[in-house]
């Protein structure tokens, strides 16, 4: 996808949650993506915090804002593309979201959910 964007500057975000297997899942089915993205530009976030990652997603886009058009493009998870899709919103929609799947050929599965629910309240 990093190819198709033809981006300057290129920031990813990884989710880090309790579950090792998840872990081990996220960055196994990334590995191109994150070894084409420069270290210095890899930020890991607590999936459990979604509040600290808006925070820390949100001052990314301002900074990068000030010299270029930023885009997000969130492959997951949903936590993850909702905060992406409150920041557009906040930024006028100036920021575009484009939702993107891993793999064009991947087929569905049904997954087990964690149990674990997250959440994070705005006013806008």
């Amino acid at each position: 996808m990093i190819n198709l964007i033809e981006a300057d500057i290129n920031y990813l975000f990884i989710p880090k949650g309790t579950d090792f297997k998840f872990d081990e899942y996220v960055l196994e089915n990334n590995t191109t993506l994150i070894n084409e993205t420069q270290k210095k530009n890899i930020i890991n976030y607590p999936l459990e915090d979604p509040l600290s990652t808006y925070i820390d997603l949100k001052d990314l886009v301002l900074s990068l804002s000030s010299f270029s058009c930023p885009l997000l493009a969130p492959l997951g998870p949903k936590m993850f593309a909702a905060i992406c899709v409150i920041i557009s919103k906040e930024f006028d929609e100036k920021i575009p979201v484009w939702r993107v799947s891993s793999e064009l050929t991947e087929k569905p599965m049904e997954r087990e959910a964690s149990g674990n629910i997250l959440s994070l309240s705005i006013k806008i």
